[in-house]
């Protein structure tokens, strides 16, 4: 009769190296385990004196056996070199600089050594250990440990602005520890916050509630996901920073214990990260002071309250943004005309203003227009200013806005909705720098900047013959195309903490970041109305919010208030086969043009520039029934 297979103890091994580093690997199973300075050893060591494939460990019941590999400077026990022997408790074995000693009697006072369900850890990381110091030793020498070294290093800093620092550590944590993605929470009593994050996250495998388990660990550790087939490393990284605690989690990229094949960096990655976190903080602080205190001085200059969104930086990572903001960089300085292109509550402004103060007309003033927003009547006058007499009503000259912007940029949003007439007039403003007011026969030199912006597709204007082909190619010096905000995946959690931190400003709360169910939320939402739509429904969260984060249910009650009907219909939108999303957001879309607007059909159809016919078979085709 065949016996039970008895489960082999989980035995404890504790590594320590020279460079401020311990290891705590957990070992289950017979093994062997083959210890060397190569990363094709199940446990890798990097230290002088230790070769490629340096010793071998078996089990041998609650002990290790050991055999040398046949390394250059052999391997000692208790400080004298053997061949092979046995490590048992309270031995010490050394492989060149590694220090390796058995610590089975694992004790409760060890969280470290607890895995969330699901998980087998793989190693905990000591940071700022060192060896016990010789008898012989100088008593007044100072041992300073990588927590000391980040504080000392931290009161040098320079005083600069970032704004990204949680996504810039995620993206350094995934290259350094070649991870497929890269996590970042910060604990806000008893909840996670998800501050950033950098790669495709297996959001099935670490469930929110397996992240909080995993954040929970108090020291660095690996652990291994144990669950089906396949299998996945993860590495812990806590960052204590100011009386608060950050986790980033990070998702290995091979098998392995993703701490010990990339040790060396681990020093660095901690004290990096710590210094950026506490260094952000601290600038945090300081930003909104200078910044209140600004904000008032204005005031009472003034006499008005300050326009916080009067510099709003472009806040974004996305590849696509980053290409037109280098863009920007490098036809600012020129006198070249750029032409934005990009969908309403993108940033076309933001852009105009950006390409402004990085122009040599930087000094002069930004004027800007929105050729939509006055009637056609008066557009001309506004435009290129009025003489005295030139009709009734005109009891004195005005210069116009040619004139205003001379010397700097003028900025001429929505130009698409620039009447036909007027087209003409301004192609020639363009070519010859001469403006003529009306009502007189002179023209007048001005210098100008023309940026021009637009929501709508240039090719299907001029093919329509509502925008002229000469105007637009002498407009269109530079094309700039600024993506929709739905094609900007990981920059929507970094625009609504970006408007977090404003609307705290604005607000005075405290409102922190915001759970991971409630950023899923915001990703799934289609942002129709983009930035603008995102800034909006932040602001709307933290006037409205009571708690210290920004809960699931809070962004539906936000999106439901935003627009009446999206917090549960659009949730999901964004994970529909395409026909189904396009029929859904057809059907939302003439159902609120419909209840906008109360005048006649022909002036609605004239609205979303359709014929009428056209829009009489939509209304049918989903029900709707003009009132």
């Amino acid at each position: 009769m065949n016996k039970p297979q008895t489960r082999l103890q989980t035995l404890r091994l504790n590594i320590l190296l020279p460079s401020h580093l311990g290891f705590d690997l957990y070992l289950s199973g017979p093994g062997p385990w083959a210890v060397g300075s190569s990363l094709e050893c199940e446990i890798p060591l990097r230290g002088r004196y230790i070769s490629r494939r340096h010793v071998e460990l078996r089990r041998e019941h609650s002990a290790l056996r050991f055999r040398d590999l046949g390394s250059t400077n052999g391997t000692f026990l208790n400080d004298e070199r053997l061949p092979e022997g046995v490590l048992v408790d309270g031995a010490a074995l050394r492989v060149g600089e590694a220090l390796l000693r058995l610590a089975n009697t694992a004790t409760e006072s060890e969280p470290a050594a607890q895995a969330p369900p699901g998980f087998r850890l793989l190693s905990t990381v000591s940071l700022g250990r060192t060896e016990p110091a010789a008898a012989d030793e100088d008593p007044n020498r100072r041992h300073y440990s990588v927590e000391e070294v980040a504080r000392l290093v931290g009161t040098f800093l320079a005083e600069e602005k970032s704004g990204q620092e949680w996504t810039m550590l995620c993206r350094l944590l995934r290259e350094a520890l070649v991870c497929r993605a890269v996590r970042c929470y910060l604990w806000q009593g008893s909840r996670l916050t998800l501050k950033g994050e950098e790669g495709p996250f297996p959001e099935s495998q670490i469930t929110p509630e397996t992240a909080q388990r995993l954040a929970a660990l108090p020291r660095m550790a690996a652990v291994e996901l144990a669950q089906g087939e396949g299998r996945l490393g993860v590495a812990v990284l806590p960052i204590h920073f100011g009386g608060k605690r950050a986790v980033f989690l990070g998702a290995a990229e091979a098998d392995g214990d993703p701490m010990l094949r990339h040790q060396e960096v681990l020093p660095v990655l901690y004290v990096l990260c710590r210094l950026v976190l506490r260094w952000a903080e601290e600038l945090g602080q300081h930003e909104r002071r200078v910044g209140e205190l600004a904000d008032h001085i204005r005031a009472i200059e003034a006499g008005l309250a300050a326009d916080p969104e009067s510099a709003e930086p472009i806040v974004g990572q996305c590849p696509a943004l980053l290409k037109e903001i280098r863009t920007v960089g490098q036809v600012a300085p020129t006198e070249v005309p750029v032409l934005l292109l990009g969908p309403t509550g993108s940033g076309k402004e933001l852009f105009a203003r950006r390409s402004h103060r990085l122009s040599k007309r930087s000094a002069g003033a930004f004027v800007p227009i929105n050729c939509a927003s006055i009637p056609e009547t008066l557009l001309e006058s506004e435009l290129f200013g009025v003489e005295r007499g030139a009709y009734t009503g005109a009891d004195r000259s005005r210069a116009g806005l040619f004139e205003k912007a001379s010397g700097g940029t003028l900025f001429l949003d929505e130009i698409a909705d620039l009447p036909v007439g007027l087209q003409p007039k301004l192609l020639r403003v363009l070519e010859e720098k001469h403006v003529a007011p009306l009502g007189s026969s002179r023209s007048r030199p001005v210098d100008v900047r023309f940026i021009a912006a637009t929501n709508q597709d240039p090719s299907e204007l001029i093919r329509s013959g509502r925008f002229r082909e000469d105007l637009y190619f002498r407009l269109a010096g530079t094309v700039i195309r600024i993506p929709p905000l739905c094609e900007r995946g990981g920059d929507i959690l970094l625009l609504a903490n970006y408007f977090l931190h404003v609307a705290n400003r604005e607000f005075g709360k405290a409102v922190r970041g915001f759970e991971e169910e409630a950023v899923k939320t915001l990703r799934s939402y289609p942002w129709p109305g983009n930035v603008r739509q995102l800034q909006a429904v932040v602001k709307q969260m933290v006037l409205m919010g009571e708690g210290p984060v920004v809960t699931e249910e809070m962004v539906t009650a936000a999106l439901e208030r935003y627009h009446p009907g999206s917090g549960q219909r659009d949730a999901g939108l964004w994970r529909l086969p395409w026909s189904e999303a396009y029929e859904r957001f057809e059907e939302e879309y003439f159902r609120r043009r419909m209840k906008d607007h109360h005048g006649s059909m022909a002036g609605l159809a004239r609205e979303i520039r359709m014929t009428r016919p056209n829009l009489y078979l939509k209304l049918k085709k989903y029900g709707l029934k003009p009132e």
